[in-house]
């Protein structure tokens, strides 16, 4: 089994997936081994949050893996509504942006909902971001994770 040290440190050779044009992909997420968590987020704010990247992909990926988990439960009545979730990377000026939604309803249960996607990535903008379309005041945890990157 891959230690968590280990899994962070992971380097092409021990992790490569795929080969095409020069270009490799890295999967840090392996049997026994979580992913790299970026952060999580309850957005008591409909501002943007970001999170550093920075000495967690090499300075040449051009594309990430994102893993994002929501988690739902013991809402009020008054939280009931559709959510909107932007997750983005920015590169010369550029956003590229995943778009989520998922619907909060008062429920005494827990919901749970997970997605992997990619963005681009580029060294000069070495941020991931999030947003909220609206101020959440029940119970909703968003973790976002780095299952790999391209290179």
């Amino acid at each position: 089994m891959v230690s968590l040290n280990e899994a962070r440190n992971f380097t092409q050779k021990e992790s490569r997936l795929l080969q095409s044009d020069g270009k490799s992909s890295v999967w840090s997420v392996q049997p026994g081994v979580n992913p790299i968590n970026i952060g999580s987020v309850e957005f008591k704010t409909v501002e943007e949050i970001s999170f550093s990247l920075r000495n967690r992909v090499p300075t040449n990926t051009q594309r990430l893996g994102i893993i994002i988990s929501i988690v739902s439960g013991f809402n009020p009545p008054e939280t009931n509504g559709v959510v909107n979730f932007w997750i983005w990377t920015e590169c010369d000026g550029q956003a590229f942006t995943h778009f989520k939604q998922i619907f909060i309803y008062a429920q005494n249960a827990v919901s749970f909902d997970s997605e992997t996607f990619t963005l681009p990535y580029c060294s000069s903008n070495q941020r991931i971001y999030v947003k909220s379309s609206k101020v959440i005041t029940g119970w909703v945890t968003t973790n976002l994770y780095l299952a790999g990157y391209s290179i």
